[in-house]
């Protein structure tokens, strides 16, 4: 199964890159990951990012994952949502997307 993997910051940016991660996954058949990057945590953050369980959440992070959820669902392709413990959200990403246990294509 192929994964591609689309920022969730709840910028408006965020939203234009949902609409290509959606049109990218629908010629591919790929399913949407979205990656939350919460930078409140630890220093030991800074070289292993733990996913976060989502009953930790915070209600702006369940809004974000909603707002991505309910547009790609809608388009009926298939989606997750990952909120990393993170160091900085640019490393964050480029991590996961860069770990080849995560499949990001």
């Amino acid at each position: 199964m192929k994964q591609i993997m689309v920022w969730l910051d709840g910028s408006k940016n965020f939203l234009r890159g949902m609409n290509e991660g959606i049109k990218l996954a629908k010629i591919s058949n790929a399913v949407i990951v979205g990656i939350h990057s919460f930078t409140r945590h630890e220093i030991f953050t800074a070289v292993h990012s733990p996913k976060i369980k989502e009953e930790e959440w915070t209600n702006e992070v369940k809004g974000i994952r909603y707002t991505a959820r309910k547009k790609v669902e809608q388009k009926g392709i298939d989606f997750e949502a990952v909120v990393l413990a993170g160091h900085t959200a640019g490393y964050d990403l480029v991590t996961f997307g860069n770990n080849p246990k995560n499949k990001i294509d």
